[in-house]
């Protein structure tokens, strides 16, 4: 059977609409392609929230499975109070019945500097922290949330998560001595809207000579100002000036001695205030003290120093 051959004008005809049913065929690909991409977008939720979530944490905080962070972090250690290499020891002999990681820093004490001696014996969230750092084998994952209040946009970190913590910093490492270049890199990271790590900082600490043994120097707060182009307020040691200035939408550093929060001195942000004006206090050597809110006249004998920032 032979085929009919068509005529140039029929020809031209069949092959424009060839061309017609191609064009359309792709504008609906297209357009399936683009409601794909929104819908998979909504499913994520508020991009606000997520900012900060492929950098912060060794691994993602499901507050749904909180025993098992519990039980990954060892917060359910009941440790005595502790001021000596005895008591951090005998601490560190309870934490050995929910992580065979006090083990290892037992079997190394020798080895174990004092200042990590003391994290372990006196936080139990830190014991794989210091027995990673006797035997480099270990592996571990550390839970903890991205952002710890979502009506203020600041990333929170811990100074001893692994990718930083033992970077070293004064007289010993970031997760024993590096408060504040922990706390200026949650500042920093919120104010300016783009991530910076505790390791960043602590770099212009120390070559820019704002770091010896003995810790960090206040004169790095004036410092990291100009270096980022913001503007700082030292503020009078009064609940009243440091409201004024979180109502303003202003972080405060806050500089404190030895008391509520630590044994030694220590640096902490402050990111608000509730409608209590208990204060939103980001720790970033203890998740629990981060996770509650703080009334100011309970620790103001302790504060040294307190610095507000804005741009």
């Amino acid at each position: 059977m032979s085929r009919k051959k068509l005529s140039g004008k029929a020809y031209k005809k069949r092959k424009r609409q060839i061309m017609r049913n191609r064009l359309f065929l792709i504008i609906i690909i297209i357009v399936i392609v683009v409601l794909a991409v929104n819908i998979f977008s909504l499913g994520n939720g508020d991009d606000s929230d997520n900012r900060f979530t492929r950098l912060i944490g060794t691994s993602e905080y499901d507050r749904e499975d909180d025993e098992k962070n519990k039980r990954n972090n060892n917060i359910d250690v009941e440790y005595s109070e502790a001021t000596d290499e005895k008591g951090w020891k005998a601490n560190i002999e309870k934490a050995k019945k929910v992580n065979e990681n006090a083990s290892v820093i037992l079997e190394n004490i020798d080895r174990i500097p004092e200042d990590l001696l003391k994290m372990a014996g006196t936080n139990p969230q830190t014991i794989d922290f210091v027995a990673k750092f006797a035997d480099t084998s270990i592996k571990y994952k550390l839970n903890y949330p991205n952002k710890i209040y979502k009506d203020v946009d600041y990333p929170y970190y811990i100074q001893w998560d692994q990718r930083w913590g033992y970077k070293e910093y004064g007289s010993g490492v970031i997760g024993s001595a590096g408060c504040a270049p922990t706390s200026l890199a949650m500042m920093l990271s919120g104010l300016l809207g783009y991530n910076i790590t505790p390791d960043e900082i602590a770099d212009i600490a120390i070559n820019n000579g704002h770091v010896g043994d003995y810790g960090t120097g206040w004169d790095i707060y004036p410092f990291i100002a100009r270096e980022y182009n913001l503007d700082i307020k030292e503020l009078e040691i009064d609940k009243e000036a440091l409201l004024t200035e979180l109502d303003k939408g202003n972080p405060v550093i806050i500089s404190v001695g030895p008391g509520t929060f630590t044994t030694v001195s220590h640096v902490m942000l402050i990111v608000g205030n509730d409608d209590n004006n208990n204060l939103k206090i980001y720790d970033p050597n203890n998740l629990g003290n981060s996770e509650k809110t703080w009334d100011f006249d309970s620790f103001k004998e302790e504060v040294k120093k307190m610095w507000a920032f804005s741009e």
